[in-house]
């Protein structure tokens, strides 16, 4: 199965350890996008003033909508409480839009708009990545 991953860039490095991980099972894994260049920050400040910038200069929403529509799913590295911002969310919905599969790492937790991330009907996998691309 072709995997876009996606999250917060506070998780690149998990967001890279799960990309090894779904190769070794078999998959075809894409990174987010600059993903090279987050690893390298030691700041969150430093990362968040990057992504405005790649945001703006890149049309990161055109990219990814591309990236979306040449996966068969997108794959969300979602660690810690409340760790689904506003632009996976938006990549979420962008891939319900073109009826690709949502996986998500972890349960969702408990957040303002709870309700609009179970609308795109992730399947979430409670960590167990071997569940990829099986019925279940």
């Amino acid at each position: 199965m072709r995997i876009l991953i996606l999250g917060s860039m506070s998780f690149s490095r998990e967001m890279k350890v799960y990309g090894d991980k779904l190769v070794s099972l078999g998959h075809e894994v894409t990174l987010p996008v600059f993903i090279e260049d987050y690893l390298e920050f030691n700041t969150h400040r430093e990362m968040h003033e990057k992504a405005v910038v790649n945001k703006l200069n890149n049309n990161l929403y055109k990219t990814y909508h591309q990236l979306i529509e040449k996966n068969d799913a997108i794959f969300i590295a979602n660690e810690k409480k409340k760790d689904i911002g506003a632009n996976t969310l938006i990549k979420m919905a962008m891939a319900r839009a073109l009826e690709k599969k949502v996986y998500l790492v972890n349960k969702i937790h408990k957040m303002d708009y709870t309700d609009e991330i179970k609308a795109v009907n992730p399947i979430i996998l409670h960590n167990a990545l071997d569940k990829i691309g099986r019925e279940y």
